[in-house]
């Protein structure tokens, strides 16, 4: 578990444009988290509400999600506490071999928590894994049995960072967009899951009628021209 910011900050982090409704679901956010899911065009006022019914973890700790409890890969949650959170189901690309040390995940799908460590709204934000973040560990071992990280410690190291002391911010745009070399976001078959890809639907979507309504409005105007030409 970390007791450190969940997120590495930036000093040169550019200004956020928010629409009203994005504004009032991520007023409780750290702006660098706000910024790296938007980044994977993901959006907090669209993502669904996981009911955590009630349930404390571990010293306080959100450590008890699990992939079953979750309808979408990505989903924002409030605890008992009002503390505000986001939970996001990773799956690994590949196989994570057995080990009579850890119990098993099935499909090797993990919850990743992200949340405020303390009520109070200036508290840091730290991270918990639902099920077994030492698989993970054992799943970036295998890439670095040779160099052993490059002789940094497995928390140090830049490439295994859902290990890492502070997890980068540059992980969660690749992640939504699929683009993450070791994880990808799950498809459940109860619900139909494009948060990741709900950013991109819009923005095409706004393409498409912006491109309409200026070709309405060129042709009206060339109209216009045309036939008062044709009086004079």
């Amino acid at each position: 578990m970390s007791t450190v910011p969940a997120v590495v900050k930036s000093s040169t982090l550019p200004r956020l444009r928010l629409t009203q409704e994005e504004r009032l679901a991520t007023n409780t956010y750290p702006k660098e988290l706000v910024q790296a899911f938007h980044a994977g065009n993901t959006f907090f006022s669209r993502l669904p509400v996981l009911d955590l019914n009630g349930r404390i973890g571990t010293n306080g700790y959100i450590d008890f999600i699990e992939p079953q409890d979750m309808t979408h890969s990505v989903m924002r949650f409030t605890d008992s506490y009002q503390r505000p959170g986001i939970a996001i189901k990773i799956q690994a690309r590949r196989e994570i071999p057995p080990s009579r040390f850890l119990k098993p995940v099935p499909g090797n799908t993990f919850v990743l928590a992200l949340f405020r460590r303390y009520t109070h709204p200036d508290s840091i934000w730290t991270y918990a894994w639902g099920n077994s973040d030492q698989r993970i560990e054992t799943l970036y071992e295998q890439r670095h049995v040779e160099n052993e990280h490059g002789g940094l410690l497995i928390s140090e190291c830049p490439t295994c960072p859902f290990v890492a002391k502070r997890i980068p911010r540059g992980v969660f745009p690749r992640l939504l967009n699929g683009e993450d070399p070791d994880f990808v976001l799950p498809r459940n078959n109860t619900a139909v899951d494009n948060t990741a890809v709900e950013g991109r639907r819009l923005s095409l979507r706004s393409r498409i009628i912006i491109s309409a309504l200026c070709t309405i409005t060129i042709a009206y105007l060339f109209n216009r021209i045309f036939y008062r030409g044709q009086r004079l």
